[in-house]
């Protein structure tokens, strides 16, 4: 009896060894475990990051020159939910070119879905 005793107690005491050395791993995988959800969520915040842009066209017409101003609007969104106003840039170019230089963009994201695609050629305006 008390051999079998014995038995018992010895099999109790490895397993509440077991537990502590498990919760001693535990304790140490935490804050490894919550760094990489950390870092997971903040990517995907990031991968849903997006720039929407537009361009359009507006015409100045005066007695001695007829200038177009191509106007180029960014705005930075999040899913579909805009982060910021729209940014304009001008870009002045003369009536005979038809081609302007694309200003430098104002947001810049990396990655295959930085940029939306979104490019509304809006109507010539005159001003």
């Amino acid at each position: 009896m008390s051999a079998a005793l014995e038995k018992k107690r010895r099999a109790h005491a490895d397993a509440v060894a077991e537990l502590e050395r498990e919760k001693r791993s535990g304790e140490q995988r935490g804050p490894a475990a919550r760094e990489f959800a950390r870092r997971e969520a903040l990517e995907e915040l990031i991968r849903e990051l997006r720039v929407e842009e537009r361009t359009r066209v507006r015409q100045s017409n005066s007695i001695f020159s007829a200038k177009r101003i191509i106007v180029h609007e960014e705005r930075l969104c999040l899913r579909d939910r805009p982060l910021s106003n729209w940014v304009e840039q001008e870009t002045v170019g003369e009536e005979d070119t038809e081609e302007a230089p694309k200003p430098q963009p104002v947001f810049l994201l990396t990655g295959p879905s930085a940029r939306s695609g979104v490019n509304h050629n809006l109507r010539v305006t005159s001003s």
